[in-house]
């Protein structure tokens, strides 16, 4: 009699759950788990989020004459029900509505009270990224051939995910599984993973090229339908939150995307080192155009190639990375499933640019603040003289550069990873889960 043979869960799949339960309770990114939870509280208290943030956006406004946001939750509703359950529980066992005391805008880490339960929170709360890290870990680890790139992308996995707390690791399992399933002509499951990746909406820029894919197929209007069906029922709680407050809503979601400043991993953070707001307002403006032209050229070339849906997939989420006005160092994470398992070929370089990046940028007294602020008898002494330091004018130069030239770097590996996209330099396989 034959058995099945089983196959067992990858050592470095349960080295990284481990580690990453082990971390998580201790480091976070301040800022972000602070929207994050005041998003949460509102929502538990049923204020739409949107409004509340828009009135905080009107009121700067008002009192500064200056196209400023309040950076608050600004993503489709379904991301903040993600986490929801989790901070009930967290709510349940410790009776209170946050850890985190402080303003909305985190400016400065003195203005930042914590509370004990801080570590139990955060580990609760990432217990969904944690365990889709894990997920992510065992399809790379069965598919991809270079081990020590498996590892340094879950370094920098585990980076985003312990430490900044980011959920960009929800966009690249469902991209993973979109593809896959769309290649199956499966276009019902594939709707409903692309409807998962858009928790961050930046995934809208794949809708023209998979509605063309569709329309060329048999049955087109029936599988368009297929598809869009479950995207639009799973964002049902979305669009409700646009139809109470339409005005909040686009305010809060696409104008502040619209009207921000560029900046991020890319070349577009040369911005950071000129300190006049009226001149990296309208220098940004223009560079959006850079990424309409970018992306436009690149539609159109992969609507006319012979590239296969994957490979499409993989080229129009790099030409965001290349060209958008922001991209943060977690934004990678989306892509990294398909890059590893696509095409390696420059997946090191930039991976140890995004580690060095977060290093510099997202600094290890910052993502370290709660265990500091519990264990070190000085903390509002320390806090202070390390915000001396760095805030002193050679040393933020140095600063600013050093973060140009890996944004540099960064965009140019990207650029180099574009220029040879032809049939001959691809290494073509089958996406498989």
């Amino acid at each position: 009699m034959q058995t099945k043979n089983k196959r067992k869960i990858p050592l470095i799949s349960i080295t990284l759950l481990a580690i990453s339960l082990v971390l998580s309770p201790f480091f976070m990114h301040v800022w972000d788990m602070n929207i994050l939870t005041q998003t949460l509280k509102l929502i538990d208290n049923g204020i739409n989020p949107f409004s509340y943030y828009y009135e905080k956006t009107r009121a700067i406004q008002e009192s500064t004459n200056l196209p400023v946001f309040v950076e608050g939750y600004t993503y489709p509703v379904l991301l903040a029900h993600i986490f929801y359950p989790f901070y009930k529980l967290y709510v349940h066992f410790y009776g209170i509505a946050s850890p985190i005391t402080t303003s909305i805008q985190v400016l400065h880490l003195l203005d930042v009270k914590f509370v004990d339960s801080v570590f139990m929170y955060n580990l609760i709360i990432k217990l969904p990224l944690i365990l889709l890290l894990f997920v992510t870990s065992y399809f790379m680890e069965k598919y991809g051939k270079k081990k020590y790139l498996l590892i340094i992308s879950l370094l920098y996995a585990m980076l985003i995910t312990s430490v900044l707390g980011m959920s960009e690791i929800i966009v690249g399992l469902s991209l993973l599984f979109f593809v896959y399933f769309f290649e199956q002509k499966r276009y019902i499951e594939s709707g409903i993973f692309y409807a998962f990746s858009l928790v961050k909406p930046y995934t809208i820029i794949l809708l023209p090229y998979i509605a063309y894919k569709l329309m060329k197929t048999n049955r087109k209007l029936l599988n368009l339908a297929m598809f869009l069906i479950p995207v639009f029922i799973i964002h049902i709680p979305t669009l409700l939150y646009f139809l109470k407050d339409p005005t909040a809503f686009i305010y809060s979601t696409y104008m502040l995307q619209k009207e921000r400043i560029m900046g991020g991993i890319t070349f577009a953070n040369s911005i950071w080192t000129v300190e006049d707001f009226w001149f990296d307002y309208s220098v940004s403006k223009i560079y959006s155009l850079f990424f309409i032209a970018s992306y436009l050229v690149v539609l159109v070339f992969t609507m006319r190639s012979k590239l296969r849906f994957y490979e499409a997939i993989l080229l129009l989420m790099v030409v965001f990375l290349f060209s958008s006005k922001v991209v943060n160092e977690q934004y990678f994470l989306a892509v990294l499933p398909l890059f590893y398992l696509i095409d390696d070929k420059y997946l090191n370089r930039l991976l140890t640019l995004l580690i060095i990046f977060i290093f510099i940028r997202i600094n290890p007294v910052y993502f370290s603040a709660p265990l500091l602020y519990e264990k070190l008898p000085s903390y509002e002494t320390f806090i202070t003289q390390y915000y001396s330091f760095v805030s002193a004018p050679i040393i933020n130069r140095m600063i600013k550069l050093s973060l140009y030239v890996i944004g540099l770097l960064f965009s140019l590996h990207l650029f180099l990873y574009m220029l040879p996209y032809r049939k001959k330099d691809i290494r073509r396989r089958e996406v498989e889960v």
